[in-house]
């Protein structure tokens, strides 16, 4: 089944070989899963159910004003988006369902998000003000990584080395 959706941004979070276990997070509680957030609401589904002919979904976060950037960090149960009408980066505690705002001052439009884990730093793009920012995961720390050379940044992949 292909899902497309207008501005739908997709995160897949695949748990293989047993690295992670989200069976206490209250959404979905399986080892493979999509979170995906559609303008409104960020959702999630068991990965096999998208081979079904009717997959489920659940609302893991509702009534977001504007939502275009996700990511889901499984180590410490968390899910994080931007809002690009409220011009904010939000996340929530994935079992306690705790919403909290971590930036929301001098930000443009976030199209883009990564957090890593290890280390414990949220990056992003901002599209109106061109530029590369990373923060620790609670919004402190924040400072800007690029501004040279960088025109209307819409996406950013981190790379993890392995071992």
């Amino acid at each position: 089944m292909k899902l497309i959706a207008y501005r739908m941004v997709v995160t897949l979070i695949l748990h293989a070989l047993g690295f992670w276990d989200i069976r206490g997070i209250r959404c979905c509680q399986t080892d493979t899963s999509l979170y995906f957030i559609d303008d409104h609401n960020i959702k999630c589904t068991a990965l096999d159910s998208l081979d079904q002919s009717n997959p489920t979904f659940q609302t893991v976060v509702p009534n977001i004003v504007e939502g275009t950037a996700i990511d889901v960090d499984v180590r410490n149960g968390m899910v994080y988006w931007s809002d690009t009408q409220a011009w904010t980066i939000n996340r929530m505690n994935l079992t306690s369902r705790e919403v909290k705002v971590i930036i929301k001052e001098n930000i443009g439009e976030v199209y883009s998000m990564a957090v890593e884990w290890e280390s414990g730093l949220i990056y992003w793009t901002d599209f109106i003000y061109e530029r590369i920012e990373v923060a620790n995961v609670d919004g402190s720390s924040r400072r800007t990584l690029v501004t040279q050379n960088v025109k209307s940044p819409v996406e950013l992949q981190l790379i993890q080395k392995m071992g």
